[in-house]
């Protein structure tokens, strides 16, 4: 997903991603949590979408250690 994602014809945000990534595991029966966080950046809120896999971030790990967890979706809980 990721890598599909970075395609300049792609411009996949990471909503996107997050969400096609949840759905192609679900499909397969692989329990994961889709995760939407916020932080500030520049005076702005920004807001971030990861998918985690057990303890592991699987997709939009390398911003999501910035984020505030407000919400998740799906997988088990902690």
């Amino acid at each position: 997903v990721d890598y599909i994602g970075e395609k300049r014809w792609m411009k996949a945000v990471c909503l996107p991603r997050a969400l096609a990534a949840q759905a192609m595991l679900r499909r397969r029966g692989v329990p994961c949590r889709m995760c939407l966080g916020v932080a500030h950046a520049d005076q702005r809120l920004a807001a971030h979408a990861w998918i985690e896999l057990g303890q592991e971030i699987i997709v939009g790990g390398a911003e999501a250690a910035r984020f505030t967890r407000l919400v998740e979706f799906g997988g088990e809980r902690r």
